[in-house]
């Protein structure tokens, strides 16, 4: 029986692992759509320049650049 918990483990952990890696944005944001519509608003209200780099985030979010 335990070997058969140490595979169930195993597997558990192989699957955590391939699991897609979520970036530092889409971690303190919840996602990143969420930051880039938290940026938009920003930007719409003057918080922000208009020539904030979010294209280029944008880009590097989905090539897992960053």
């Amino acid at each position: 029986m335990s070997s058969a918990r140490a595979l169930l483990t195993r597997v558990a952990r192989l699957e955590a692992a391939r699991a897609p890696k979520l970036s530092r944005i889409a971690k303190a944001y919840g996602s990143f759509d969420a930051f880039a519509e938290k940026v938009r608003r920003d930007m719409e209200a003057g918080v922000l320049d208009r020539d904030f780099p979010l294209p280029h985030l944008e880009r590097w979010e989905r090539e897992k650049l960053c």
